[in-house]
């Protein structure tokens, strides 16, 4: 993403002024650092606020997959290629260049991963349906058979490559569509909401979607969004030489999943009046602010910023409810769930107020609120 929002540790649940976050199902943070493949650190704008006054407090997740030692087993891969092969493909030799990286992923697969290839223009064709990975040699010859034309239906040739992966879905592998566009979406489905929509239906279903962005003139804003909302990661290869090394870390990410299909709910007190997330499509439901987190792997950094309006009615303590981490680990296959309370305390000591505020969260905040006013500004100004 233009700065991916969601880099550091879950390993203890506390605030930056000592108020613990104490993990409901008896989870001490020596024990959560110690057990679970996420290291995740919780920390809050400020943690005094002025009774009876309505606020704004930010809430910083930092999130970093747990490390695996290299000899550990990898999980099984089912996955679909979705490449571009528009007219504009033709120009400095990047569609070559796509197709040697395809075939350089072909190679890197074993016959028990599930591997579907899906080619488009403003027509969609699965050039090899999804199977287990056995017969390289004529799937790479199929692949180098491809030869640039016609105009660009996106969002058509990234649902193909969903509905390949999903024929084959199993929740013990690692799903996965891998979308290569140098172009715009001008054929098919084009509206950018629209995209999202569909995209994050998709992330729900435990697939997520990678997106690389080749060239100069494409939908960047686009193929971060189709990543984001997709659970995926966005790639930009400013030279087509790059996509061989781009692929390969795509792959090496795959290789070594600690977490699959996380989210995180926050379950806000009366004290909470408005949530809102950064970074992430948040989902509202009965009160309920849920976000999709989708895979997690050795060591990736991630951070998701929450804004929080409150208003503490008077002096003491000060719920503002819970937050819940649900996941699969990849390693045990087992559904685990971790909960950390969340809380504050109001006064009308405006000293005590000013020591507690965290300059590092509140300038993270600043930057990525900036960062999304910046991005509204460009939509506005293409869209005249």
């Amino acid at each position: 993403m233009a700065r991916q929002i969601l880099d550091n540790k879950f390993g203890a649940f506390a605030f930056w002024a000592g108020i613990m976050l104490l993990a409901a199902a008896v989870l001490s943070p020596a024990s959560l650092a110690s057990e679970s493949p996420l290291d995740v650190n919780i920390e809050l704008s400020k943690t005094v606020l002025k009774a009876g006054q309505e606020q704004v407090v930010y809430l910083l997740i930092d999130f970093e997959g747990r490390k695996i030692v290299s000899t550990q087993k990898r999980p099984t891969l089912n996955l679909a290629l979705v490449l571009d092969r528009s007219g504009s493909m033709k120009a400095a030799g990047k569609m070559q260049y796509a197709k040697q990286a395809a075939k350089m992923v072909v190679e890197m697969l074993k016959p028990t991963d599930n591997l579907a290839v899906v080619e488009y223009d403003d027509r969609v064709t699965v050039l090899w349906p999804s199977s287990p990975v056995e017969a390289k040699k004529m799937l790479q010859r199929r692949i180098d058979a491809l030869s640039p034309r016609g105009s660009t239906n996106l969002c058509g040739g990234m649902m193909k490559g969903v509905e390949e992966v999903e024929g084959r879905f199993d929740p013990e592998q690692i799903s996965r569509v891998i979308l290569l566009s140098d172009g715009l979406a001008n054929r098919g489905v084009t509206s950018p909401r629209e995209i999202k929509r569909l995209v994050s239906q998709v992330k729900d279903k435990g697939i997520a979607i990678s997106t690389m962005g080749l060239g100069v003139d494409y939908n960047e804003d686009l193929m971060q969004d189709i990543a984001q909302y997709g659970g995926g990661s966005y790639y930009y290869i400013e030279n087509p030489k790059q996509m061989g090394r781009i692929f390969q870390q795509e792959m090496a990410t795959l290789f070594k999943t600690v977490v699959k299909d996380a989210n995180l709910i926050l379950n806000p007190s009366l004290a909470v009046s408005k949530v809102q997330i950064f970074g992430y499509g948040g989902n509202e439901h009965k009160g309920q602010t849920k976000v999709f987190l989708g895979t997690f792997y050795s060591g990736e950094k991630r951070s998701l910023l929450m804004k929080l309006t409150v208003k503490p009615q008077q002096a003491g303590p000060v719920s503002l409810g819970n937050l819940v981490l649900y996941y699969l680990g990849a390693s045990d296959q087992e559904p685990h769930e971790e909960l950390a309370n969340l809380g504050v305390t109001a006064s009308m000591n405006e000293a005590v107020i000013l020591t507690s505020i965290s300059n590092k969260v509140v300038a993270e905040a600043a930057l990525i609120e900036a960062d999304e006013r910046h991005k509204a500004a460009v939509k506005l100004y293409k869209e005249g």
